[in-house]
């Protein structure tokens, strides 16, 4: 199993509901996606730092998805919600794992 971990900031006019909006054509993209497993999408606490967790099968369905994400018209409004050059994206093997994580 492979996790994307990507960290991004949101351009400061974008609100709420917009950006709730934009996550639906990026949904709809993963789930078509070969390989696509689970995403989570964690909002700040008191910061401006969002974190996306994709859970891929393996990393090449990753790469795969992340050199497609900019050609789908699907995902256009959500990355255009995105303050350009905040986002980073990052690749790793699952290496271990301990108890579940809290669903609540």
């Amino acid at each position: 199993m492979t996790l994307e971990l990507v960290t991004f900031k949101l351009r400061t006019e974008v609100s709420d509901v917009d950006f709730d909006r934009a996550n639906i054509g990026l949904e709809a993209f993963l789930r078509e996606r070969p390989g696509f497993l689970s995403r989570s999408l964690y909002r700040p606490a008191g910061g401006a730092q969002w974190i996306d967790l994709v859970h891929w099968a393996d990393l090449e369905a990753a790469r795969a998805a992340a050199d497609e994400i900019g050609a789908d018209p699907r995902c256009a409004a959500f990355l255009g919600c995105i303050e350009p050059g905040s986002a980073t994206l990052t690749h790793a093997a699952l290496s271990r794992t301990t108890g579940e994580p809290d669903r609540g």
